[in-house]
């Protein structure tokens, strides 16, 4: 897991090893917080936040939405979900 501080630069990492033109999805948890379940740790995002973050990275919107869950027993989790492209542009 990486904190929000770090996703900047992992991002950053991504954009440059991505090939151009290339196209990205993203689905996280909805909310600004770090939540555990189990041993393991996430990192959530608004979609505003999730937003900024690629648009930081050198990433372009393609389409941005909310959808539920789709997994038994979790279909009232809110997720943040994106489309993105890479720019041409270096972040």
């Amino acid at each position: 897991m990486f904190r929000k501080k770090e996703m900047d630069d992992v991002m950053c990492s991504i954009h440059r090893a991505h090939r151009p033109d290339g196209t990205l999805y993203v689905s996280v948890k909805f909310g600004e917080e770090t939540t555990t379940k189990g041993d393991r740790s996430f990192t959530n995002y608004t979609l505003e936040g999730l937003e900024e973050l690629f648009e930081r990275s050198g990433f372009n919107i393609l389409k941005s939405d909310f959808s539920y869950d789709v997994r038994p027993g979790r279909e009232k989790e809110k997720m943040s979900k994106c489309d993105w492209k890479k720019s041409t542009e270096r972040p």
